[in-house]
């Protein structure tokens, strides 16, 4: 097993624990295995966020992510498949370790549209294999529910990481300032402006700022 598959599943059962405390009030299950039950209601939800993303996109740039029951099957489901895509990413930067340097000991990420933050978690993986570095991360999302969601997942995954949370809409505010070592940005872009004639100017600008 690599050493990526082996962080992904040292993780799964941070988010289905944290999945279980949001949906449920009252929960002694402490199986890291879904139960039937609850496996039909993520299939259920995630058939619905599947099909408003990919199909019809209904759902794409909705807000979905204030929805309890899409949040969820996006943590059990996409948070795992957008860590892989990261960290695979990662590691073929990293491969050429001579366009990569951090000459200081601490790392600050800025995570744009960041969801509950696979790609943030990824990132601080990689790079903290590599060295005896620490991380102080920003993760800026439309939702402040799923801000929680993340708040909650570092706090089981990563409790000596420097975290803040700003809640943003892109198409009406703008970036965040300040100097950062990495800005990432995964599977957000697609999200913004996909209603306007011009989206694609809007997002290359969003881009260059």
């Amino acid at each position: 097993m690599s050493r990526i598959e082996e962080n992904i599943k040292k993780h799964i059962p941070s988010l289905v624990e944290v999945w279980r405390d949001s949906c449920k009030k009252n929960n002694s299950n402490s199986s890291q295995m879904l139960t039937y039950p609850e496996i039909q209601i993520v299939s259920k939800a995630l058939l619905d966020l599947q099909r408003g993303l990919t199909g019809t996109r209904r759902l794409a740039g909705a807000g979905y992510m204030d929805n309890t029951s899409y949040l969820g099957a996006y943590l059990l489901y996409y948070w795992p498949v957008s860590y892989l895509q990261i960290s695979y990413a990662m590691n073929d930067i990293l491969k050429n370790k001579t366009s990569v340097v951090f000459p200081q000991k601490k790392i600050r990420i800025l995570d744009l549209g960041s969801g509950p933050a696979p790609a943030s978690a990824a990132v601080i993986d990689t790079l903290a294999a590599e060295k005896n570095i620490s991380f102080e991360c920003t993760l800026i999302d439309s939702s402040n529910k799923t801000l929680a969601y993340a708040q909650r997942v570092f706090a089981k995954e990563y409790p000596t990481v420097q975290l803040h949370t700003q809640v943003c809409d892109f198409e009406k505010q703008p970036v965040v300032e300040g100097k950062y070592d990495i800005i990432v940005m995964c599977h957000a872009l697609n999200e913004l402006w996909g209603n306007k004639p011009d989206y694609i100017e809007q997002r290359v600008s969003f881009i260059k700022r």
